[in-house]
């Protein structure tokens, strides 16, 4: 490893070398949304989670209104601002998105990202009623049928503590009534030490997840950039969630941290053994960096 530094390191503020740009930024600082625009219906066209998701521009904004799939028909939940993600800090294109749902009841976190064609979603859903029903997660697979957004809403709507079917718990769709007790996530399967499996990453390279009380601790290390620096720590707060409304063990977690010129949104959830890392990051310090979102695998330690 080379002790020699890039003149950007001591030009800009970054956590990870994927923060830092190959060359002056871009003259243009917004993306080109035509990947990301029209809209996107799920591949499961009975999922009771995500219908569809309809993305379109206005005023240089980026809208998102999406449905949630349900045996009545698809539930609308209106339209929401949402940020989009070059795939680095001097991208042109969109290629990533969040957006975030406050229901009142339920607070709903929407990530995604384009490939082969694909729009790939997940949603972190976390209840504010006070009701027995467990944070949860899901991911699902929506392909494009139409390329221009603002398409008319789904016919039905958020009622009854419900934004689509899988908000039901299990005594309301007819099964044996499920004791409050059950209706916990249980964190183990995200807690611990976990490594990246690149072991050239220019993201993180560690993850340390540890359980307090009600939320997760995360401390987050990026890999080194040359012989004298360690990688960078940050610290954030996360939570976890399981794959449906009965609880059982954690599926995922979200986490968020925003420091002087950057905020961070950690989407991540366990899949083939692996935790997936999708981090979308903004930047606040005028530099012109476009937001990117990055994606990294780690085994357990």
């Amino acid at each position: 490893m080379s002790d020699h530094r890039d003149p950007l390191e001591t030009t800009v503020e970054w956590l990870r070398r994927q923060d830092l740009p190959a060359g002056p930024p871009p003259a243009d600082a917004s993306l080109d949304l035509e990947p990301l625009a029209g809209l996107w219906v799920g591949a499961d066209r009975r999922s009771m989670s995500v219908d569809a998701i309809d993305i379109a521009t206005r005023d240089d904004a980026c809208l998102l209104r999406a449905a949630g799939g349900d045996s009545s028909g698809p539930r609308d939940w209106g339209v929401v601002d949402a940020t989009v993600y070059a795939p680095d800090v001097g991208g042109a294109a969109a290629i990533g998105v969040t957006a975030r749902y406050d229901f009142g009841f339920l607070e709903t976190t929407l990530t995604g990202f384009t490939k082969s064609g694909i729009l790939i979603l997940c949603t972190y859903n976390r209840w504010k009623d006070g009701s027995a029903r467990a944070d949860y997660f899901t991911r699902e697979f929506l392909y494009r049928r139409f390329r221009r957004g603002g398409r008319p809403p789904a016919a039905g709507i958020v009622s009854g503590g419900a934004t689509r079917g899988l908000d039901r718990p299990p005594d309301e769709a007819g099964a044996a009534s499920v004791q409050v007790s059950s209706q916990i996530v249980d964190p183990a399967p995200v807690a611990g030490r976990f490594l990246s499996c690149d072991r050239a990453t220019s993201g993180f390279a560690e993850v340390t997840i540890t359980p307090a009380d009600r939320h997760l601790d995360l401390t987050l290390r990026a890999a080194a950039g040359f012989a004298s620096d360690p990688g960078r720590l940050v610290a954030m707060r996360g939570i976890a969630f399981g794959e449906r409304v009965e609880g059982g063990p954690a599926a995922g977690f979200l986490a968020e941290s925003e420091s002087s010129f950057q905020r961070l949104l950690l989407a991540a959830y366990l899949t083939k053994g692996l935790l997936a890392i999708d981090t979308y990051s903004t930047f606040r310090d005028g530099s012109g960096r476009r937001p990117y979102r990055a994606r990294d695998h780690f085994f357990r330690s």
